[in-house]
């Protein structure tokens, strides 16, 4: 299930492409699950660099009959595609407020694959992705790493202000 991760968190966004110093942004988080958890739908706003407008994303996942492959609907601006991946890892903890899952997840054809993990514990939330992209020269690698907090609710006496 995917209800764990249901809530906003905001924290920061570092992405490295190969062995380059890695960018580090704002991010904010969206996170709602559907169908008894089976379903979650994320949204993604990265704060620009230097004053450039936020990047937003969507992303969904979808859990493949008994929950060992998921189904994944990667924004098109990733490049990653859409499909069929399998979980590698999964575990649930209510009592310790802990929840992880990873996946992998090939990218159509054959341009490479994506492997990721999720982990959440308490009002933690860590992801991390590699993603490589297969090139006529070689192979390109992008990593990913969110460190998140739950954000507070955001109550309607103080939204307004």
């Amino acid at each position: 299930t995917f209800q764990p991760l249901e809530g906003e968190w905001e924290g920061a966004f570092d992405l490295r492409v190969d062995d380059r110093e890695p960018v580090a942004r704002p991010v904010l988080l969206v996170i709602r699950s559907k169908d008894a958890g089976r379903l979650c739908e994320i949204e993604m706003r990265v704060e620009g660099q230097d004053g450039m407008a936020p990047l937003n994303y969507t992303f969904s996942h979808s859990l493949v009959d008994s929950g060992e492959r998921v189904f994944t609907i990667s924004d098109p601006k990733t490049g990653r595609g859409d499909g069929e991946g399998f979980v590698t890892e999964s575990s649930h903890n209510p009592a310790a407020q802990e929840w992880k899952a990873a996946i992998r997840f090939p990218f159509t054809n054959d341009r490479g694959l994506m492997e990721g993990l999720w982990h959440r514990k308490g009002d933690d939330l860590y992801s991390r992705s590699h993603d490589q992209f297969l090139i006529p020269d070689g192979t390109n690698h992008m990593f990913a790493d969110m460190r998140l907090r739950r954000r507070a609710p955001t109550s309607p006496s103080t939204a307004s202000r």
